[in-house]
């Protein structure tokens, strides 16, 4: 459309024969009927011709030429008065009048499409900036959530060394600013928030660098975190009770995600691999195991603080859940099968070969109720299978009566049957520790 907008004619006047609208007339030496119209509305009506001529695809056709009739029948433009009316006139050719009244609609038509057309394309572009807009913002405030969940883990890295307590001051300034922080964040002024961040974040730091060079000046005994096993997050933080190792005290969770490893505060430093030191490791997993699944920690891991656990529960994350899918609701249960001192001896290749026969029988039987089994090194001669089986806590009952039915059975055969016990034998998880 050209870029001079013509705007169509309300009303078109023209004037017939004796004054009426719709009788035109002939003019001496010229074809056709004619009508008398004003020259403003024929100059109008012949530029809004031409402009259609621009638009024109279907519909009512523009005219190649508008006939206009002046003064003396003369063709052209030379205008005269009208009696009775008002302004000067020309004649147009009735044809043409009634042709170009419907021009002046059509464009009329196709120039209120063209507005309505803009109206819809400002309106889409005002709905997509607004829709921008709300994106934005909306990206700004996750990122406002995360500068302040930065800045709040930083503030608790340092108050679980009790920075508080040693460096108060500058805790008290980074709380202020998270505090500021958080209001910003319910008024929605983000970019306050980003302004802040970083010194808060420092603050939060240096408290606890202070804290912990303060600590380390008192020459406090330094206490880790013994990792027993991990289960299950519970949720909230779980006490076990004052079973740690070497009298170490409480055992309790400290939360990853939807895990949670078991632990209690204890002396950093190598834990002896004696009777007493893994009676008491394996005695809190079986406490654990009673309402949760246990995955097994292996002996003798010590971490330093409660951060860095974390950090190490995050690497192997993938792996510990892993680990507690195949365990989950499953316990351990042992089995011993020994020839009896009066049967063994003198012990013979036939009556090995007959007990290892009977072993391998009974193996075969348990398997088939446990989810997993494993044979394990027997620990004298007499020991014909020691074997460990990963059961179904719904099957425990099941696989008990198999085993009463194969001590029956092989009566010959001393049968040491023990457990419900945490999976050592079938998962161990090594997290690293003080070393």
């Amino acid at each position: 459309m050209q870029s001079r907008k013509i705007k169509p004619l309300g009303a078109i006047e023209v004037v017939g024969k004796k004054g009426k609208k719709d009788e035109p007339f002939p003019i001496r030496g010229q074809k056709g009927q004619y009508f008398y119209i004003r020259v403003d509305h024929a100059e109008q009506l012949k530029e809004i011709n031409d402009a259609y001529k621009s638009v024109y695809k279907t519909g009512v056709e523009p005219l190649e030429e508008v006939r206009i009739v002046g003064r003396g029948g003369i063709v052209g433009h030379r205008p005269f008065l009208l009696k009775g009316y008002e302004g000067r006139y020309l004649c147009i050719l009735a044809d043409h009048a009634e042709q170009l009244k419907r021009i002046n609609d059509t464009y009329g038509e196709l120039l209120a499409k063209k507005e309505e057309e803009k109206r819809r394309l400002a309106e889409e572009r005002r709905r997509r900036l607004e829709e921008e807009k709300k994106r934005r913002l909306e990206e700004k405030r996750k990122k406002a959530k995360e500068a302040i969940e930065r800045v709040r883990d930083t503030i608790k890295d340092a108050r679980d060394i009790d920075a508080l307590r040693y460096v108060p001051e500058l805790m008290r300034k980074a709380e202020d600013l998270l505090a500021e922080m958080e209001s910003a964040f319910s008024a929605s002024k983000y970019d306050e928030i980003f302004d802040l961040v970083s010194k808060a974040r420092e603050l939060a730091e240096r408290a606890r660098v202070d804290a912990s060079k303060k600590i380390e000046a008192l020459k406090k005994p330094e206490k880790g975190k013994y990792v027993y096993c991990i289960i299950p997050s519970p949720g909230e933080r779980k006490s076990f009770g004052n079973i740690g190792i070497e009298n170490s005290g409480e055992v309790y969770t400290i939360d990853h995600k939807d895990i949670a490893a078991v632990v209690s505060d204890s002396p950093m430093k190598e834990y002896e691999l004696t009777e007493e030191n893994t009676e008491a490791h394996d005695e809190v997993m079986r406490k654990v195991l009673e309402d949760y699944t246990v995955a097994p920690a292996a002996f003798d891991q010590v971490f330093k603080n409660r951060k860095i656990l974390k950090v190490v529960l995050s690497k192997a994350y993938k792996t510990i859940k892993e680990a507690l899918k195949l365990l989950d609701n499953k316990v351990e249960l042992g089995f011993k099968a020994i020839l009896p001192r009066e049967v063994a001896e003198p012990l013979d290749e036939e009556k090995r070969r007959d007990a290892e026969g009977w072993a391998s029988e009974i193996f075969e039987s348990l398997a088939k109720v446990a989810a997993s089994s494993k044979k394990c090194r027997p620990f004298s001669d007499r020991m014909v299978l020691n074997a460990a089986f990963l059961v179904d806590r719904d099957k425990v009952k099941e696989f008990s009566e198999e085993m009463g039915k194969l001590s029956e059975k092989y009566k010959s055969l001393r049968i040491q049957y023990s457990g419900p016990w945490a999976p050592s034998n079938f998962v161990s998880i090594r997290l690293g520790g003080k070393r």
